[in-house]
């Protein structure tokens, strides 16, 4: 009777501990910020819970993070992120049936140094060719703004440059304008630095010139022959300029004298980079004088000689030109030679072989002095008287002739 009556009391107490209820789950939650940002969150966080990994959770973008189905129980919250210290380390939470809260922490991290040039980030170590923009060198502007991730803030920025084996300080913002010159090859470095430690980076620059100088040609000379050998030409001065190089060398084709016609210069022009630019000015020589001509003097009156005229010797005419060495010499002067009675005009005229001519004339004179040849009948036979008037005689026919 006895045992029964303590089977029955094991079993009445087993049924009551099946029948009691089980303790609630309960959550720990908390906010991880980051230090000296008026209570930024810091995302991406992983908190673990230990024991009892399975309850790990990440940190929303916010920095708020939530465990959820926590037990009853002593537990040990630990953040983690890479690069990212916490304060403090890790916390005990315990846990007694109901929600956790305020598990809270406080991030703090090293920075990174970045630079940022034109918008874009610069690669550690490498070269940025960047064109000269102006006489003295090329201002460039380099941003380390981005230098921290997830907006840890930075206490120090310092910019060197490296010269002659020794870092020399440019400044200390979160950007540096400064002009550097062509051809050399600077190494910039930043250091950005936080409460959490320091972080450096190296860039090098080649300030590179690829742009050859602008050059405008003198306008077109237009000048007029003066020698055979050519003619001399004021052709003015060019043009020039370039971003890197104040006096370009300047050189042109030109010739000593030009001949006539039109003759191209070229133009060139080179910075000390060695970039070239040309252009051409056209130089026209053109002949519009007309040659010189001499003619002979107007001959002597010549005595008519036939009813045709008289030939007369009238000269030759010469002519010269600066330009052509033959000039054709023409004139209208009858083709026989024999000029009528009278004043016979010649015109003479000197041609180039441009086209260019001049006149002049000469007047050649043919008289008639001679008087005509005159032939009479001889005397008549003497005649007897035949009234008180006298007689009638036939004295005959005189005859003449003349050369005219």
């Amino acid at each position: 009777m006895r045992k029964l009556a303590l089977l029955t009391a094991v079993i009445s107490a087993v049924v009551g501990l099946a029948a009691r209820p089980a303790a609630a789950a309960s959550k720990i939650s908390g906010t991880v910020t980051i230090i000296d940002t008026a209570g930024q969150g810091l995302g991406g966080v992983l908190v673990t819970l230990t024991p009892g990994g399975k309850h790990d959770t990440t940190a929303d973008p916010a920095g708020t993070y939530t465990i959820a189905g926590v037990a009853n129980g002593l537990y040990t919250a630990t953040p983690t992120k890479p690069s990212w210290v916490f304060a403090p380390l890790s916390r005990s939470v315990t846990v007694s049936g109901s929600d956790v809260a305020g598990i809270d922490f406080v991030a703090s991290g090293p920075p990174q140094a970045k630079i940022y040039y034109g918008g874009s980030y610069v690669v550690p170590s490498a070269n940025i060719h960047v064109e000269q923009s102006e006489l003295g060198g090329t201002p460039m502007t380099l941003d380390a703004s981005n230098s921290v991730p997830d907006g840890y803030p930075i206490t120090a920025y310092l910019w060197e440059e490296l010269v002659g084996g020794s870092w020399v300080a440019l400044g200390g913002a979160g950007t540096l304008t400064h002009t550097f010159e062509l051809g050399g090859h600077p190494q910039v470095r930043l250091t950005a630095t936080n409460s959490a430690g320091s972080a450096s980076e190296t860039i090098a620059i080649t300030i590179q010139d690829t742009t050859a100088p602008s050059i405008a040609a003198p306008a077109a000379v237009t000048a007029e022959q003066t020698s055979a050998d050519g003619t001399p030409v004021d052709l003015g001065e060019p043009t020039v300029s370039d971003i890197c190089d104040a006096a370009p060398i300047v050189i042109n084709d030109a010739p000593a004298v030009f001949p006539l016609g039109t003759t191209v210069v070229t133009w060139t022009a080179t910075d000390f980079s060695g970039r070239a630019a040309s252009a051409t000015q056209n130089v026209v020589v053109v002949d519009t004088t007309a040659p010189e001509l001499a003619i002979p003097a107007d001959p002597a009156a010549v005595e008519q000689l036939s009813a045709d005229g008289a030939p007369v010797d009238i000269g030759t005419a010469t002519a010269t030109d600066i330009c052509d060495a033959e000039v054709t010499i023409t004139n209208d002067a009858p083709e026989d030679g024999v000029y009528p009675l009278g004043a016979t005009v010649v015109t003479w005229t000197a041609t180039d072989d441009y086209g260019n001519s001049v006149s002049a004339e000469q007047t050649v004179t043919v008289v008639d002095t001679t008087d005509p040849e005159l032939t009479i009948p001889a005397d008549p036979a003497a005649v007897e008287q035949l009234s008180a008037d006298g007689a009638p005689v036939d004295i005959g026919t005189a005859t003449a002739t003349d050369i005219c």
